[in-house]
């Protein structure tokens, strides 16, 4: 056939093809991973996103429009399409191998990766009015293998996951709003309980990991821990061993990848500290603020009154260098939320012991080498909105607090020998110097 559209109908169009493909591929038929039944394509790179793709002899030229990832499995695929007859047609493959995983079939495909699992779709010839969404689906893994057929929502999860060669069941309980997909086996899900929304975790059975419904759920990266708080009260919950355990701290805060801010009322006033996310104490809840610092074994703490004061001559302050603040794409402008009036900050360790004296003003780390402080400058928290975000056109604009420093006196710190030396900036601006020189920020 010379005319490349009638050589794809003939190749993937018809029925009877995509019904060989789909025997020839079945899991039924290929259990054994080393002894597969059916051919592995490949794909060649033409140039920037052009492939070339040779089925039986015949050649397709497409381009790649969107990529996924499963770190786990180390499979990285990019999506390939082909308009034919007014219809969408999908090649899947790994363009690290140059291996095709899924023939181009189907009008849809999705990789959801924490199942190891590629959906693909066609068109139901039965037209449902009441779920016009409704399309066959059909399911695969990574290695290529069909699972099973089935009608549904293309935007749905799997009801099933391939793990070790194994097909792990999946079901969400409907009785709850899901709000992450942690993992195959553990989903985070909300519910409205009085008014506000409450939170749990729940397995690939739909069961609960806590009888108890919480208003924060932090895990950790690997999903084996995380730190829970129920009004005034914080826990640890194993979730392996799905042990919950109390945790002697009142509210949690910021947290990174290793560790989690705490917060002790006493009285009128607040303490903070550093817990892990097996609930061990890192710092002990002692002081009146604490941050993280970019190094894991550093902290940067607050001694004083950490209240940031608005009001009319603050404000009014704060207008005069606002205007400092680059802003091409009409966004809205930085507000204020206030002043920082009394207090110190240094840097120590796990020990407890000052790294920096608590004698500064503000101090930030500043690059690799060096930390960054002032004394004697007046000191603002202001919400800006990510710019970096709008220029490359994201559909939400992140917003972030970030932090002014006008005047006082600039010191340089050396983070090996803490040698100290005077510098001279004019203003310091949401991670910026006057010259534009960038800081590495830490979140406010």
């Amino acid at each position: 056939m010379d005319n490349i559209d009638e050589r794809f109908k003939n190749d993937f169009v018809s029925i009877e093809k995509l019904n060989e493909y789909l025997d020839l591929h079945s899991i039924e038929n290929n259990l054994d991973l080393d002894n597969l039944k059916y051919k592995i394509y490949s794909i060649s790179h033409i140039k920037d996103s052009e492939y070339l793709f040779n089925y039986n002899g015949n050649e397709y030229k497409t381009s790649h429009f969107n990529y996924y990832e499963n770190d786990n499995s180390n499979f990285y695929a990019f999506s390939f399409y082909r308009y034919t007859f007014s219809s969408k047609n999908i090649l899947f493959a790994s363009i690290k191998s140059l291996k095709v995983a899924i023939l181009p079939f189907f009008d849809c495909i999705v990789f959801h990766e924490k199942f190891n699992i590629i959906i693909c779709s066609k068109p139901s010839e039965i037209v449902d009015s009441n779920n016009l969404g409704l399309k066959k689906l059909y399911y695969f893994d990574v290695n290529s293998r069909f699972i099973k057929e089935e009608k549904g929502l293309l935007t749905d999860l799997p009801n099933i996951a391939m793990i070790d060669n194994r097909i792990i069941p999946v079901s969400i309980n409907l009785d709850y709003y899901l709000e992450k997909v942690h993992d195959y086996c553990l989903f985070e899900v909300s519910k409205m309980l009085d008014e506000r929304e409450v939170f749990n975790l729940i397995d690939n059975n739909g069961s609960l990991y806590s009888e108890d419904f919480y208003n924060i759920i932090i895990l950790n990266k690997t999903n084996d821990n995380a730190i829970l708080q129920k009004d005034d009260f914080t826990f640890n919950l194993d979730v392996k061993n799905r042990v919950i355990k109390h945790l002697p701290y009142h509210a949690l805060s910021d947290y990174n990848d290793i560790s989690i801010k705490v917060i002790v009322n006493e009285g009128d006033s607040v303490r903070y500290g550093i817990i892990d996310y097996n609930g061990n104490e890192i710092i002990k809840p002692i002081f009146d603020f604490i941050d993280f610092n970019l190094e894991k074994d550093r902290f940067i703490i607050f001694n004083g009154n950490y209240e940031w004061i608005s009001n009319k001559e603050f404000e009014n302050e704060f207008n005069i260098i606002k205007g400092s603040v680059e802003d091409p794409y009409g966004l809205p402008e930085p507000y204020l939320q206030g002043k920082l009036l009394n207090g110190k900050w240094g840097i120590i360790n796990s020990n407890l012991e000052h790294i920096i004296p608590v004698v500064y003003d503000w101090i930030e780390e500043y690059n690799e080498d060096q930390y960054l402080a002032n004394t004697g400058g007046s000191i603002y928290k202001y919400t800006s909105f990510d710019l970096e975000a709008a220029e490359n056109f994201d559909k939400e604009v992140s917003i972030h607090n970030q932090i002014a420093i006008l005047g006082g006196k600039w010191f340089t710190i050396n983070k090996v020998s803490l040698q100290i030396e005077e510098t001279k900036i004019e203003l310091f601006l949401g991670g910026k110097l006057l010259n534009n020189m960038p800081l590495k920020m830490r979140d406010y």
